[in-house]
C-alpha cells in the first residue's frame, strides 16, 4: 500500500480507480466494511483501491494516531492511502468542483463506495445523487449496527472518554488500544519492586482518563496481563501526562521497542498518597485484583 499525503494538488493518479471517502479515525467496523467493498470492486474490475480520508484538527484527540492508522490500514489488501487535512480552502469547494477536479481528473474514479449518510463538499451539499448525476457509479453500504447504536467515532469516543472499553471494543471490531515507543523513566517503580514500562504515544492519540486501567501488553516476548496508570504520578509530584505499565510475570528490558497496550477495564482514579508506602501497598492490591482475572488473555 502507498501512502500519499499533502495539498491535493500534488496528486495525481495513472490507473483508474475505486474509491471510498470519509474521515476514517477510527478504522471502525463499518470503516473496515467499506474499505472491503472498495478492495473487492477494484479487484473485480483491475482497478485500484483508493481510500480518501479527510483530516479534521481534533482537540480532544483522535482514536488512531497516524502510525497506528497506517499499520492497521497495511492489512487491507489497499493499493492507495491518502490522507486530506480539512483547511478553510478545502472545506470551501463546491460538492461538484471535488468531483471534476479531484475524483475524476487527478484520481480517475470510476466508483465510490460510500455509508448511507455520505455527505461531501461545501456545506455538506453533495451527497450519493450528485455523485451518480456526474456519471459516477456508487455502492452504498448500510451503516452497521450494534443493539441499536450506529458505529460511529462519535460513539466510539464517548465510550473510551467513559471507560466502556468492552462496548467501545464491540463497535470498533478490536480493543482500544494505546501504542508507542518504550521509554527510560525514573525507574521509581523498580525501586519499589514494581518496575514500569513507560510508552511515549503521539501527540495526536486520544488516552483514556487519569487512573488505573487492567489492560493487556503485546510486546515481541508475547502478551501479558498488565495494570496501567494513565496520569502525572501525584505521590512524586509528576507534572506530565504519562502512559506507564506494570506488566505481570514479565522482568525483561523493553526499552525502545514498540508496544500495544490494550484497555478492558478501569480499575481505580489516579490519587495522591501519603508515602511511598502506601503507594506500593495499593500498587500491589491492584495487581491482586488483576491476578484473578482469568479470562481476558
Amino acid at each position: 500500500m502507498k501512502c500519499l499525503t499533502g495539498a491535493y494538488d500534488n496528486i495525481m493518479l495513472e490507473a483508474k480507480s475505486v474509491i471510498t471517502i470519509g474521515k476514517f479515525d477510527a478504522l471502525h467496523a463499518g470503516h473496515r466494511r467499506l474499505i472491503s467493498k472498495t478492495v473487492e470492486l477494484a479487484s473485480q474490475n483491475g482497478l485500484s483501491s483508493v481510500l480518501l480520508s479527510i483530516v479534521r484538527s481534533n482537540p480532544i484527540g483522535y482514536l488512531l494516531s497516524f502510525d497506528e492508522k497506517k499499520e492497521i490500514l497495511s492489512d487491507t489488501g489497499l493499493d492507495y492511502s491518502m490522507s486530506y487535512h480539512l483547511d478553510d480552502h478545502f472545506a470551501s469547494i463546491s460538492a461538484e468542483w471535488f468531483i471534476e477536479e479531484i475524483l475524476q481528473r487527478r484520481l480517475k474514479c470510476q466508483s465510490v463506495v460510500a455509508g448511507e449518510d455520505f455527505r461531501f463538499g461545501y456545506e455538506r451539499r453533495g451527497s450519493v445523487d450528485t455523485l451518480k448525476a456526474a456519471g459516477i457509479s456508487v455502492n452504498v453500504i448500510p451503516t452497521v449496527k450494534f443493539d441499536v447504536l450506529p458505529s460511529s467515532s462519535e460513539n466510539i469516543r464517548r465510550l473510551v472518554l467513559g471507560c466502556a472499553f468492552d462496548a467501545a471494543a464491540t463497535l470498533l471490531g478490536y480493543r482500544y488500544f494505546v501504542s508507542g515507543t518504550v521509554e527510560q523513566g525514573n525507574k521509581l517503580g523498580r525501586k519499589i519492586g514494581f518496575p514500569t514500562v513507560n510508552v511515549l504515544p503521539q501527540a495526536e492519540k486520544l488516552l483514556p482518563p487519569d487512573g488505573v486501567y487492567l489492560t493487556r501488553t503485546i510486546t515481541l516476548n508475547g502478551e501479558f496481563k498488565s495494570i496501567t496508570n494513565i496520569g502525572k504520578n501525584p505521590t512524586v509530584n509528576g507534572n506530565s501526562r504519562k502512559v506507564e505499565t506494570h506488566l505481570l510475570d514479565f522482568d525483561k528490558e523493553l526499552y525502545s521497542q514498540q508496544i500495544k497496550i490494550e484497555f478492558f477495564k478501569k480499575i481505580r482514579d489516579e490519587k495522591k498518597f501519603d508515602s511511598i508506602n502506601k503507594l506500593k501497598s495499593q500498587i500491589e492490591e491492584d495487581i491482586r485484583k488483576v491476578s484473578q482475572c482469568v479470562n481476558f488473555i
